[in-house]
């Protein structure tokens, strides 16, 4: 078997195992989490950068994560050598006075895309940056992180020896990607 269909089928086993396996695994747990872990980043359909705000249910900061975007209930965070997609959905209880807060329960399922292989020359470039910014002030980072951008792309150079992969969000089509092979 080939090089390239041992990757794909792996890659395929990969991804029907952690939708499988979804419900609580992979250190996501349904019920209440922080509110710096689910709200809205403003990010208007682009991907916000991290520059320290992004953080764990713990209030770990997750450095790695270059990069997160939101869409049609799911959040996709982008990694030099992959992304992982959270899905969130939100459960409403009863609510017995009206004008109070909406009680329920929120589940999550995350499942990681990590590239094989992929070249470790591989840099991350994003473009379309938004006149916005955002500023952050949570528990993990009191004093503050400002100035966050939002962009329409995030591109991958050399994810592998002349392959790009470029990132971007087509509202309400949800995410797209598209591999670039440059000759050679």
């Amino acid at each position: 078997m080939s090089v390239f269909k041992s990757t794909t089928w792996m890659l395929i086993f990969s991804l029907c195992l952690g939708c499988y396996y979804c419900n609580g695994l992979f250190g996501i747990n349904s019920g209440i989490i922080s509110d710096s872990s689910y709200n809205s980043v403003g990010n208007a359909g682009g991907f916000l950068e991290n520059k320290g705000q992004l953080a764990d249910m713990d209030g770990n900061a997750r450095p790695e994560l270059l990069f997160e975007g939101e869409s049609l209930g799911m959040k996709i965070y982008l990694k030099k050598g992959g992304l992982s997609y959270v899905i969130s959905e939100f459960k409403s209880q009863q609510n017995e006075h009206p004008g109070e807060l909406q009680a329920g329960e929120i589940s999550l399922c995350r499942m990681d895309l990590d590239f094989l292989n992929a070249g470790p020359e591989a840099r991350i470039v994003s473009a379309r940056q938004s006149e916005s910014v955002n500023n952050y002030y949570l528990a993990h980072c009191a004093s503050g992180i400002t100035g966050v951008r939002t962009y329409d792309i995030v591109t991958a150079k050399n994810l592998y020896t002349n392959i790009d992969i470029i990132y971007h969000n087509e509202g309400q089509k949800g995410f797209k990607y598209d591999f670039i092979v440059q000759p050679g």
